[in-house]
């Protein structure tokens, strides 16, 4: 199985913090907890995010952080939990899942999330917010939203860089290619290593020479030759 997002964590995760009402629970039973409840394999727990941190205990953490914003469960001392009036009184109801729209019942956690988003974002910001905010109601952690949310940028400046480029003129096109070998390591650091040389009935091709202790050599690229 995968592992569970963070929403599908937080009704477990609170009965187990609420299994013995005053007693203390702590990260690592909670980590214990979530690996034999859901009965994650070796390489379930081994799945880490880009940080390097593991997933399960992340999106675990992620549970009990807005859990404890709305006032569900508190922390005495950092990595250690409790359940408080207000989760017992959630546990009494029967409640079967939680996420970040059943947990706007409560102000404390309205108060929380609009502190974090507090500024006026731009017209770019509002659609990464948008996604951001649909993808994280759907479970995902924030920090894969992130992940997520910078895949979709880079994607975005790609194509914006390949439009802008196939908008220049051929001569553009060329000098940009000499600077592209330059910058993988043909030709050298000299200025005149490399150049845009006019050839008959081909438009131009790209020179770039390569200067040597012993002898100064230049090679020839062509567009022919799919550059």
């Amino acid at each position: 199985m995968a592992v569970p997002k963070y929403d599908e964590m937080m009704v477990p995760v609170l009965r187990r913090i609420g299994a013995e009402p005053g007693a203390v629970v702590t990260s690592k039973q909670l980590r214990r907890f979530v690996v034999e409840h859901w009965g994650l394999s070796d390489s379930e727990t081994a799945e880490t995010i880009s940080s390097g941190f593991e997933r399960y205990a992340n999106n675990m953490l992620w549970a009990c952080t807005y859990l404890k914003q709305a006032k569900c469960i508190e922390s005495p001392k950092r990595g250690t939990y409790v359940i408080t009036d207000r989760g017992l009184e959630l546990l009494a109801t029967g409640v079967e899942s939680l996420d970040r729209q059943s947990l706007m019942r409560y102000p404390e956690f309205c108060d929380f999330l609009n502190w974090s988003r507090k500024g006026k974002p731009s017209a770019s910001q509002s659609m990464i917010n948008e996604s951001s905010q649909s993808a994280v109601e759907e479970g995902e952690s924030p920090e894969d939203v992130i992940e997520g949310a910078f895949r979709s940028i880079e994607a975005a400046l790609v194509s914006d860089i390949l439009e802008a480029i196939m908008q220049q003129s051929p001569a553009f096109f060329e000098r940009l290619v000499v600077q592209l070998l330059l910058a993988m390591g043909y030709g050298d650091s000299f200025d005149e290593s490399g150049s845009v040389t006019p050839l008959s009935n081909d438009g131009a091709s790209m020179a770039l020479s390569a200067r040597t202790s012993s002898a100064l050599k230049t090679s020839t690229f062509r567009q022919s030759d799919g550059i």
